[in-house]
């Protein structure tokens, strides 16, 4: 009998093609069941279409208030308080609240971002957010939960975070006050044999990890691993049942499909 049950989550999707492309490798090689769909994304568009031919892959709305390569999907004419002078998000959640965010200015364009994505007809079952958030806008995000009947995936139910993969953003302020991040080095093996210890050695109940597959640098690594034979193997012999939002979604709205 199967006692662990383990959710593998990806985050970032729309930002880059590299992104969308490794993350649905990783889905189609079985391990990764979620993916959260950012709707400031460059490659929105793209991460929409192949969100829509891969409806095994639970999709989910993967709010963005920070990102300084973003724009908002509302004119920031109309999100003054939430953009930079030039228009982007900022970079980091001081920066946004030592900019003093309207509270309704967060709510219409978190509503927005919703809206774009299932707008782009993607059946989503959960909400999470990118970076952090302003404590006022988490209890829009609740609201946004209870409203269009959604998982809020950042506090999953029943489960516990399990922490997989190593990640690295060294970050350098520039001398414009902006926060340039860096992805870091790639994984060593070490790191790999721990992230395959930690699989086969996961205690009995529910699990969950979020991720960032790339195709490059530590992200690649991510993707690689994921899609070995090794990484199965590691899953086949501790007997781990995979599960997505989808299941947990079924579960928590029962009425709803």
């Amino acid at each position: 009998m199967r006692t662990v049950r383990f959710l593998i989550r990806v985050d970032d999707m729309g930002v880059t093609h590299d992104a969308n492309e490794a993350i649905v490798r990783c889905h189609e090689a079985g391990l990764v069941t979620s993916a959260g769909v950012m709707p400031t994304g460059h490659f929105f568009e793209e991460a929409a279409r192949l969100c829509r031919a891969h409806p095994s892959l639970a999709a989910g709305v993967h709010l963005a208030l920070l990102g300084g390569r973003e724009r908002p999907v509302l004119a920031p004419d109309d999100v003054p308080t939430l953009v930079r002078e030039d228009g982007f998000l900022y970079d980091t959640v001081d920066d946004l609240e030592a900019a003093g965010p309207s509270v309704a200015e967060m709510e219409r364009e978190l509503r927005a971002q919703v809206a774009k994505v299932l707008d782009a007809g993607l059946r989503c079952v959960y909400l999470d957010w990118h970076r952090k958030i302003p404590a006022a806008a988490e209890a829009i995000v609740g609201a946004l939960c209870e409203e269009h009947r959604l998982l809020n995936a950042t506090r999953v139910q029943g489960m516990s975070r399990l922490v997989l993969f190593p990640e690295k953003w060294p970050s350098q302020r520039l001398a414009d006050g902006r926060t340039m991040f860096c992805q870091g080095p790639g994984l060593t093996e070490k790191e790999e044999r721990a992230v395959l210890k930690q699989i086969r050695e996961l205690p009995d109940g529910g699990w969950w990890c979020a991720c960032h597959p790339k195709l490059t640098r530590q992200g690649g690594d991510v993707t690689r691993l994921l899609c070995s034979s090794r990484f199965k193997g590691a899953m086949a012999e501790r007997g781990i049942e995979m599960v997505s939002h989808l299941d947990l979604w079924k579960a928590r709205f029962p009425e709803r499909h």
